[in-house]
């Protein structure tokens, strides 16, 4: 299956990966675990958020940063 057209439901668990329960049936993660989850994956991907940055066009030398 193509993860490009798959679409995400909520299960009662947390998707961050502790698996704490959920009681709210529309959310995905307890509260301040989505950052948990984007942070595991851009360290694994990337190594660190500046280099996730740089990779998407983002960083000082790209110049559309906020001031």
């Amino acid at each position: 299956m193509s993860t490009e057209n798959a679409r995400a439901f909520p299960n009662g668990r947390c998707w961050c990966g502790c698996g704490e329960r959920i009681d709210d049936p529309r959310v995905f993660f307890r509260a301040g675990h989505d950052k948990r989850a984007e942070v595991r994956v851009i360290r694994e991907r990337y190594g660190d958020v500046a280099s996730f940055l740089l990779a998407y066009g983002y960083g000082p030398a790209a110049g559309g940063g906020a001031a």
